[in-house]
C-alpha cells in the first residue's frame, strides 16, 4: 500500500491518528461544519481557501463602495492587516457566438494606481477574524 488515510471524528481522534504517520488525516465532519458556517458568514461572494488554522486566501468580488477606487486607497494592510495578492480584471468580451461574456483576467498587483472596477475581483491574504472584521464594516 502506497497511501495510507484515516478519518478522524474528533481532535483526540485525530490526535491518536497522528501517532501512526498516516499519509491523511481526514476530518469531513469538521470540514464541512467549517464551510457551512464560512458561507453563512460571508455569503456566496467570497471564496475562501484555507492555509492553516487562522490564515486565509479570500477571493471576493470587488465592493460597489471600491469602485472607482486605487487599490493603494484601499489601505487594507493599515486597516486590517489584509495583503492584497492579486487583482483580477474584469471585462466584457464577445464568444465565439457572439454573446456578451464576463471575462477575467489575473493581473500583476505592481498596478497600485488602476482604478477598480464593478466587474474586477480581489484577492487578498490574511487572518481569518480580520477579514470577517473587514468583510462587516462594508
Amino acid at each position: 500500500v502506497r497511501h495510507i488515510y484515516a478519518r478522524a471524528v474528533d481532535k483526540v481522534h485525530s490526535s491518536v491518528l497522528e501517532a501512526f504517520g498516516l499519509d491523511r488525516i481526514l476530518t469531513p465532519e469538521r470540514d464541512a461544519a467549517r464551510s457551512l458556517v464560512q458561507l453563512l458568514e460571508l455569503d456566496v461572494a467570497v471564496e475562501p481557501f484555507q492555509i492553516d488554522e487562522e490564515h486565509y486566501i479570500f477571493k471576493f468580488c470587488v465592493p460597489a463602495r471600491f469602485v472607482g477606487e486605487n487599490i493603494s486607497g484601499l489601505k487594507l494592510e493599515q486597516q486590517y492587516r489584509l495583503k492584497v495578492i492579486s487583482l483580477v480584471k474584469g471585462r466584457n468580451a464577445t464568444n465565439s457566438l457572439g454573446i456578451s461574456v464576463l471575462e477575467h483576467q489575473a493581473s500583476a498587483i505592481s498596478e497600485t494606481d488602476y482604478e477598480l472596477e464593478e466587474a474586477d475581483v480581489l484577492v487578498c491574504y490574511g487572518l481569518y477574524k480580520d477579514f470577517m472584521q473587514f468583510w462587516k464594516s462594508l
